[in-house]
């Protein structure tokens, strides 16, 4: 077989073995965020402190099994550096309690696979967030497809669910002040052709 007949072979292996690939869906998963509230937690070895909870609900509604890697953060509009939503045992088990909800699971507890259909309540502790912040934005990444395919061409993006919501009150209503849903929506911030 000469050059021309090797290349032609490759070329025909090729777009079979692309065409056998199934699709990659750009899939979402469906969050339901319940408004996030400051509480305060018992007192510790450095005295009672307050943290910011958000428990959310994700389903898979997308007709097939998923693999997710969550990461969430919130910012608020006072220029303070956004907060990642930490690892906290302890907080975890006296919100589950405070809100009266022992289905909560903490957000890194939810890697891995989900089932289509499947759902899981969850809820993201923020320790750190600024006391004279009224608007909170949490970032949710992790909970969409990373690389997707239609035809033979692949695209690798990163997408992110914002919410946003708005307290009303001061620094020394933190607790108490009421807060309020402004707005949530997926938002893609970067997306490029990878072939």
């Amino acid at each position: 077989m000469n050059l021309t007949g090797i290349v032609s072979t490759i070329f025909v292996a090729a777009v079979a073995a692309v065409q056998n690939v199934p699709e990659h869906n750009n899939w979402r998963l469906t969050i339901e965020c319940d408004r996030p509230q400051a509480i305060i937690l018992p007192s510790s070895a450095g005295g009672p402190k307050t943290v910011w909870c958000l428990p959310f609900t994700i389903m898979n509604k997308t007709g097939a099994a998923h693999m997710i890697t969550p990461f969430i953060n919130m910012s608020v509009e006072t220029n303070k550096p956004a907060v990642a939503a930490g690892y906290e045992p302890k907080a975890l088990e006296y919100v589950k309690r405070r809100l009266h909800d022992d289905q909560l699971t903490d957000v890194y507890d939810l890697s891995g696979g989900i089932e289509d259909g499947a759902s899981k309540r969850c809820v993201a502790i923020f320790d750190g967030v600024d006391p004279f912040a009224n608007h909170y934005t949490f970032h949710f990444q992790g909970f969409a497809s990373p690389l997707w395919r239609r035809g033979s061409g692949f695209t690798q993006q990163t997408v992110e669910y914002q919410a946003t919501f708005m307290r009303i009150g001061n620094e020394f209503q933190i607790c108490s002040g009421a807060v309020n849903a402004e707005r949530s929506e997926w938002k893609t911030l970067e997306t490029k052709k990878v072939r």
